[in-house]
């Protein structure tokens, strides 16, 4: 029986659990021929897109939270009805809590696909340099 798997080896000599796409015998992440499309990918990601949900905030209008920029949004619509007293102090801290949050979660995911992107790069590095 074939094996669906990647055939990439780990350097603590593990293989990847990936499945391996059609045709190939490696998966999306370690096939070679994939490497610029992949560049491309990493680059992208986190750009625009991170997370894709809609929030309403206590005036009842619902945004959609895609971009560090609509959290931003969301902070000044929170002081606003803060200061206008649409909203309690209690209720502005939990929303502001959750935005922080939201922030937090934006930065990690940001940094964890450049962390991705340079250890790919120094994977290819060492595997042209051990051609």
């Amino acid at each position: 029986m074939e094996n669906k798997h990647c055939e990439h080896v780990r350097e603590d000599g593990t293989r990847c659990m990936s499945y391996k796409q059609t045709g190939k015998r490696f998966c999306w992440i370690h096939d070679p021929d994939k490497a610029v499309e992949r560049s491309v990918a990493v680059r992208k990601g986190g750009q625009e897109c991170i997370v894709s949900k809609d929030v309403e905030v206590a005036d009842g209008k619902r945004i959609r939270v895609t971009r560090a920029k609509d959290i931003r949004i969301t902070l000044v619509r929170i002081m606003n009805l803060l200061r206008e007293r649409k909203i309690t102090p209690t209720e502005s801290n939990a929303l502001t809590y959750t935005c922080s949050c939201l922030i937090r979660a934006l930065e990690l995911q940001e940094l964890s696909k450049r962390l991705d992107s340079i250890a790919f790069a120094l994977s290819q590095r060492d595997r042209l340099s051990n051609n």
